[in-house]
């Protein structure tokens, strides 16, 4: 998209500022180079719509996190509710180095669950730090985070400001979860769960029953949201880039026939106006940039 609009802005310019000096006879921009840059940026623009036309149906893998400091029993987690042993549980921290991915379905909607390394303040380029920078890219890009914290950091499930969590600097739905609850009795775990939505076992499976219905029901909502939004999203899209390629279309047969550069920079200014719509933006100022930098117009 940014390509396109960039080729557009371009010409435009171009053909405007030669519209500008249009009584001193100079010209910015030949029919030859006009007729190219349009077939180029309507080439684009059919491109865009098959792409849009491809991906019509395909549904969205949704991600499903799991965080938190390390030992704080995310593998234990991954594999019970994928009911496998896809991720290596140890009693050792840090022994989830990268991330597991286990590609899940729920009620046919299909979701990835990641297990990620431990949370940790690491800088460095070594493998540890590395480990880091791949797990704030699954956190950039998760759907839900189910943040664990193990019953045997007390220090960790007392806290109560979320603001010093790593994960809450993310844009996604967040689920507190207190892990290895087999460790303490219920007595112990009283003042600390409020803040938590799930306390579990996954040596005893208590709580993991409910964690499961509330990741399918959670599911269930999500995917109607993004069945009730897309269709709408996808088709405003298509209808502005199918409006966009009749003008370039337009833009194109008017230079070809020398029906003036009034015309084809009407047209141009049409599909600029379409393909904003896609984008989110106004291409005025883009082309108030362009004449100022190419032409040194004002100065």
């Amino acid at each position: 998209m940014k390509t396109v609009r960039t080729i557009l802005i371009t010409l435009l310019a171009d053909i405007e500022a030669g519209l500008d000096f249009v009584d001193e006879d100079i010209s910015f921009i030949s029919n030859t180079e006009v007729q190219s840059r349009l077939t180029e940026a309507s080439d684009l623009v059919a491109q865009i719509l098959k792409q849009i036309s491809s991906r019509a149906g395909q549904q969205h893998h949704f991600q499903i996190v799991i965080a938190g400091p390390p030992n704080a029993g995310k593998s234990s987690l991954l594999n019970a509710l994928a009911q496998n042993s896809f991720a290596i549980v140890s009693p050792e921290p840090g022994t989830t180095r990268d991330f597991v991915r286990c590609r899940m379905e729920i009620d046919g909607i299909p979701f990835d669950l990641l297990d990620t390394a431990g949370l940790e303040s690491i800088d460095d380029d070594g493998p540890r730090g590395l480990a880091q920078s791949f797990t704030q890219e699954q956190l950039d890009q998760a759907d839900l985070i189910l943040l664990c914290h193990s019953c045997e950091d007390l220090s960790a499930l007392h806290q109560s400001d979320l603001q010093e969590d790593p994960s809450t600097s993310h844009n996604s739905e967040m689920w507190r979860v207190i892990t290895k609850k087999d460790l303490l009795d219920k007595d112990s775990l009283k003042p600390i769960v409020a803040p938590y939505r799930f306390s579990i076992s996954t040596k005893t499976g208590e709580g993991l029953e409910s964690m499961k219905l509330a990741i399918q029901l959670w599911l269930s909502k999500k995917n109607k949201e993004l069945v009730d939004a897309m269709p709408m999203t996808a088709e405003r899209c298509y209808d502005a880039l199918q409006n966009a390629t009749q003008a370039l279309g337009e833009a194109l047969r008017a230079n070809e026939y020398a029906a003036g550069e009034e015309i084809v920079a009407g047209e141009i200014r049409l599909a600029l106006d379409e393909l904003g719509q896609v984008a989110g933006v106004v291409y005025t100022d883009d082309i108030l940039d362009v004449l100022f930098s190419r032409f040194c117009i004002g100065k």
